[in-house]
C-alpha cells in the first residue's frame, strides 16, 4: 500500500492556518523552495499562479524580499 507525501510547505501551512482550500497552492515568496520559513509561505489560486508562472516570478516578488 502506498502512502501519501505531503510537501512540507503545505504541512507547515496547514499546521499555522488550518486546511488548504480547493484550488489553491502554497508558494514560496522569495523563491527559494529550501526556505520552508511561514514567513516566505503564500497562498495563491492556481489561477493567479498561472499568471505568475506566465511571467517572471522572481521579477513581480522583488519588491517583498528582505535584505536583497
Amino acid at each position: 500500500m502506498a502512502k501519501e507525501v505531503e510537501e512540507k510547505q503545505r504541512l507547515i501551512w496547514k499546521n499555522a492556518y488550518g486546511p488548504i482550500p480547493n484550488g489553491h497552492v502554497v508558494i514560496f515568496g522569495d523563491g527559494n523552495q529550501c526556505n520552508c520559513e511561514l514567513n516566505n509561505l503564500v497562498l495563491v489560486s492556481r489561477r493567479i499562479l498561472s499568471v505568475l508562472n506566465g511571467r517572471n516570478l522572481n521579477e513581480l516578488l522583488q519588491p517583498y524580499k528582505k535584505g536583497e
